[in-house]
């Protein structure tokens, strides 16, 4: 019979335990820690909105390329370079260039720009191939 009664008294000590801590204590503690949480939100609110602006930049920035890629891409499919036509030398000036034993300044300089043409050519197929490349990502 002595069991009873201190089951109950056991249970009433929590019962005003737990009403002091959720009246008195708990209060007091989301009290402390909702002025660091708003100091921190605000900090944190803070580094959000930047990382937002930040990728968004990047994000108008990478637009920005990819458009002028596409537009660099278009005028050189409407400015394609003339291909150059291989030269055409008499039978005549070989006889002659072979005999003087120096080579003609104006074939070199013909074949310098044929050389620098198909430079160029190439080039701009590079540029191309690299712009579908990105294209395609």
């Amino acid at each position: 019979m002595f069991i009873i009664p201190e089951v109950l008294s056991t249970l009433l000590m929590g019962l005003i335990i737990m009403v002091i801590v959720v009246v008195l204590v708990r209060p007091v503690v989301l009290h402390f820690i909702a002025e660091q949480m708003q100091d921190d939100s605000q900090e944190m609110q803070r580094l959000a909105i930047e990382a937002i602006n930040q990728y968004l930049t990047q994000h108008a920035e990478q637009y920005v390329c990819q458009r002028m890629a596409q537009i660099r891409y278009q005028k050189l499919l409407l400015e394609l370079p003339e291909k150059p036509t291989p030269l055409a030398l008499n039978a005549l000036e070989l006889q002659v260039n072979s005999q003087e034993g120096q080579p003609d300044p104006a074939m070199q300089s013909q074949t310098e720009a044929a050389r620098q043409g198909d430079i160029q050519q190439a080039r701009m197929v590079a540029v191309i191939r690299e712009m579908i490349q990105t294209d395609n990502k």
